[in-house]
């Protein structure tokens, strides 16, 4: 019964819309004069009695069309068009499954526009002039309070994530220009979730050139694009926001405000909001966008998903649903935008938070060595506060026609304190009990970080010919006290039992600053040169100091645990390379230089150490169209935490040793990727492989001791590889009344590295592979449903019979519908099925998450909605997952919310005559 809550609506949708038109048009359009085929004409069916748009395809390569599905028994006229040509009209109506054959239609050339020559009711939904199209807004249906977002979707070749990201023709959209100016900045869902579908006139879609003229590298597969809106009125100043409150049962609450004010060329955007709900207040492109952190710039993010629904941070403060277990978040900002002119914008912000999480993890880790399985059951409880407080500020100036320049600088803190109780027992299905240990773990972090950059591009009235600069530098002090006391008992070779108490202060500090020039200079038409200068400081320290107890009191240095580490760096990093263009075709050759001095230093009880690195990187770059083969070589250091003489016993059951004697791994790169989109079917499909070969990789020797301790040590190895790939093919079927996307995908992964276990080494080998499947369709704005399904297997593989195969095997299907039916009411529900092949004795394999809600719309333009959601109504929510690592199996389930019902009240406030489309925008359960 289960996969009905998943299936059903499709299947309905799909019946009902498949029996409504049966008939068909076919022909092929061709220059009058030469004969070639014209691709990408538009042809248009309208209601030949109001014109109203009945659907519309573009010609294929050939310059064929062939228009499925029409309505039998209607007056219809046809109506093809080509930017630069005369434009074809011609009427018709169709019997019960008659296909008409227009044959081979002439277009003759014409200096008139196509808005001289075409009605206004006539104009076509889509036009291809040159490197832009031009989509008629007025050709697509929606709702009378739908917002561009919504406009888009309905748009062919256009793609949304429930991010707000937009893909067009497969390629990312960077800007959203207003009659070709930048009103809303870089914020994309600024502009497509606030501003109404009635006010926009056409939609616009190019090439960006800026990221063009920008480009260092040649490599312009992936070049994004811009969207231009032409409005039917001019909007210079406006509300946008939203605020909210509600109650649930279990004590559960969320409450807060989000808000933006513009005034021509001021923006002021403020933030608040308070939760328990384990999720975040706003989505992350509401907080980018309404809040306009986006244009301010934004330092760090950490996103946490689970079951692909999660909650993310900014600049270090969290919004809610970032830690796994039961989260209170509090939090709030402030943002100022301001761009006087056209060429100057300067931006300043402030954001500062709250976290209280409790967390109960039980972890059961099963490592499998020949006939012996080592099982560890570990159980922690911690609770943990924290306070983040960030500021940053920036400008972006044009300083001439040709000279652009932006500065940017940020300062932020984060003090935490984690107080968790710990129990751990290690066993083995030979003799039984190993070791025990019960105790507390005390975590205090505070970290203080300053960055700031610098970025100048000045181009040339000579076409090719570029010059960009920056500068970087970061500052980062953080200081870590770790409090561990615990009672330990030995069970082998005879019974022993140990108290554990210490303190690791670790007090950390990095300065990393670096500049970085080239210069591009187009030679020819076909050929040019780039030459870059990249110079590197890097400047890290590391305090490691154990304190023994002493009474009640930490006091007691431990000299002989306790370490001091620091690396001093340059890195000097030319490059030279050349590129040959031909049509769409693009080969460029580099070859790097890199000098490397370093200098390792361990504190006076042991001896620093000073190398250089020296090495030449080739670099080898094919591409054409969205198409592209890359080889290249690099050098990257040993983290210095691997390298410390003195081993680390911050975990009493896991100790560290350094290796003082690391090389620097050498990577080889193979990457190869291919996006294509074809227009006229509306069938996209990409690939992509990456492959790495390694040399002097890193990994960890690791002694698993009779009592349960492990000593760990990281070694160089050779013959290391790692390789992915995917492949994925997409289609949508888009008209009036229905919007259809189909897309399946296929990932694979796989690792070869060493392993090295109780002096026993030998190969492993990950593979993975995950494909899935996705549909979204929507019915006249009244149904949207949202399946998808993916299954991820992972196995690994060991050369040496002393280790034990070992394969991980998970399902998720995961569904969404919305009803918007009767009038007001919007009905959602969105469920989750997960299973596991196999997991540890006493975790469930398999649950069902579903949630359901109720929302009614109300006050005037439906700018109330009073929401009803129960959320886990199965109370099935079990927070288990399993992995692979090594030679080991981890089953790892965590505390959740349970049960829980939420009413609540959100006003949105926008002053453009639109509201926000209920339904589907905000995740009813956060996993």
């Amino acid at each position: 019964m289960k996969w009905l809550l998943f299936f059903i609506p499709l299947a309905l949708a799909l019946t009902s819309y498949g029996q409504q038109n049966n008939g068909a048009v076919a022909g092929k359009v061709v220059d009058s004069l030469s004969q070639k085929p014209l691709t990408f004409a538009t042809v248009s069916v309208f209601s030949a009695e109001d014109t109203s748009l009945v659907t519309y395809k573009l010609t294929g390569d050939h310059g064929d069309f062939r228009i499925t599905k029409l309505p039998a028994g209607l007056y219809l006229r046809i109506i093809i068009s080509f930017s630069g040509y005369a434009v074809y009209r011609q009427n018709f109506s169709l019997r019960e499954g008659e296909v008409l054959e227009l044959g081979t239609i002439s277009l003759a050339a014409d200096v008139k526009s196509l808005n001289e020559v075409l009605v206004t009711a006539e104009r076509p939904p889509v036009i291809i002039r040159n490197d832009t199209i031009e989509f008629n807004a007025s050709s697509f249906r929606t709702l009378p309070n739908a917002l561009l977002e919504d406009l888009l979707k309905k748009m062919p070749g256009v793609e949304i994530d429930r991010q707000g990201n937009i893909m067009v023709n497969g390629r990312a959209a960077n800007r959203i220009l207003i009659d070709g100016k930048a009103f809303f900045g870089n914020n994309l869902a600024m502009a497509t979730r606030n501003l109404p579908a009635d006010v926009i006139d056409k939609v616009q879609v190019m090439d960006d050139k800026e990221e063009i003229e920008r480009n260092i590298t040649g490599n312009l597969t992936n070049t994004g694009q811009v969207i231009n809106l032409t409005l039917k009125k001019s909007i210079k100043k406006g509300w946008f926001g939203k605020l909210y409150a509600g109650v649930g049962t279990s004590e559960r609450y969320e409450a807060g405000g989000i808000a933006s004010v513009y005034r021509d060329t001021l923006q002021l955007s403020l933030v608040g909001f308070s939760n328990n709900v384990n999720r975040s207040s706003f989505t992350f492109n509401e907080v980018q966008d309404i809040g306009g952190f986006n244009r301010s710039g934004i330092t760090t993010t950490t996103v946490n998903q689970r079951a692909g629904i999660g909650g993310f941070a900014i600049n270090g403060l969290s919004f809610g649903g970032t830690e796994n277990g039961i989260s209170k978040t509090t939090g709030g900002g402030i943002n100022l935008n301001h761009a006087p002119t056209k060429n100057k914008s300067f931006f300043v912000q402030y954001l500062g938070g709250l976290l209280d999480n409790t967390l109960e993890e039980r972890r059961i880790l099963n490592e499998y060595l020949s006939d012996t399985i080592i099982n560890s059951n570990s159980f922690s409880s911690t609770k943990k506060s924290a306070a983040s407080h960030g500021v940053s500020a920036g400008a972006n100036l044009k300083l001439n026609p040709l000279t652009t320049l932006s500065l940017r600088a940020g300062y932020s803190q984060l003090a935490a304190q984690e107080d968790g109780a710990v129990m751990l027992d290690i066993t083995t299905n030979k003799s039984g009990n190993i070791s025990k240990g019960d105790g507390i773990r005390l975590n205090r972090p505070d970290v203080k970080a300053y960055t700031q950059n610098i970025f100048l591009t000045r181009q040339f009235s000579a076409k090719g010919k570029v010059l960009n600069v920056s500068s970087f530098l970061t500052t980062r002090k953080s200081n870590q006290e770790i409090t561990t006391e615990m009672f330990n008992e030995y069970f082998i070779p005879y019974y022993q039992s140990k108290q554990f108490n210490q303190l690791a202060a670790n007090n950390q500090q990095n300065l990393l600053t670096n500049f970085n020039a080239n210069f591009t200079n187009a030679v020819s038409e076909a050929w040019s040169f780039r030459v870059n200068a990249f110079l590197e400081y890097n400047n890290e320290k590391r305090f490691l100091d154990f304190f023994d107890k002493n009474g009640s009191h930490y006091n007691q240095l431990n000299i002989a645990k306790s370490s001091m580490t620091s690396r001093e760096q340059f890195k000097i990093n030319p490059s030279i390379s050349f590129s040959w263009k031909h049509k769409q075709l693009m080969i460029m050759g580099a070859l790097g230089g890199l000098w490397q001095p370093i200098t390792n230093s361990f504190g006076k009880r042991h001896p620093s150490q000073q190398s250089t690195i020296t090495a030449l990187l080739p670099e080898i770059l094919v591409t054409r169209k969205r198409f592209s083969l890359q080889y290249a070589a690099s050098v990257s250091l040993p983290s210095i935490g691997y390298q410390i003489p003195v081993a680390d016993s911050t975990n009493p059951f896991q100790i560290i040793f350094g290796n003082t004697n690391l090389r620097p791994t050498k990577r080889h790169s193979i990457r190869f990727n291919n996006t294509v989109y074809r227009t006229s079917s509306r069938i996209n499909y990409n690939y992509f492989t990456n492959l790495e070969f390694l040399n002097n990789d890193v990994v960890l020797d690791r002694i698993i001791k009779s009592d349960g301790l492990q000593e760990i040590k990281p070694v160089n190895t050779d013959g290391n590889l790692v390789f992915n790939s995917g492949a994925g093919i997409g289609k949508e079927y888009k008209t009036q009344d229905v919007q259809i996307n189909f897309r399946i995908q296929t990932n694979v992964n796989l690792e070869r590295r060493k392993l090295y276990v109780n002096n026993t080494s030998g190969n492993v080998t990950t593979f993975q592979i995950g494909p899935s499947a996705s549909v979204g369709l929507n019915w006249k704005d009244l149904i949207e449903f949202r399946p998808m399904y993916s299954v991820r297997m992972t196995r690994t593989n060991y050369t040496n019979s002393y280790f034990t195969n070992l394969q991980v095997l998970t399902h998720i299907l995961d569904n969404e519908l919305i009803i918007r039916f009767p009038k007001n009411i919007v009905w959602e529900t969105n469920a989750l099925y997960r299973y596991n092949s196999e997991v540890a004795p006493g975790i469930p394999k398999s649950g069902l998450y579903w949630n359901a809600g109720l929302t009614f719309l109300m006050l005037p333009k439906q700018a109330g909605m009073v929401r009803f959601h129960v959320y886990d109504m199965l109370r099935s929510n079990n927070g288990v997952s399993r992995t692979t690592s090594q030679n080991q199996l981890i089953d790892l389930q965590t505390n959740v919310l349970g049960r829980y019902a939420e009413l609540s009240f959100v006003y949105n406030i926008r002053n453009l005559a639109a509201n926000k489309k209920a339904g589907g925008r905000e995740p009813l359960l956060k996993l």
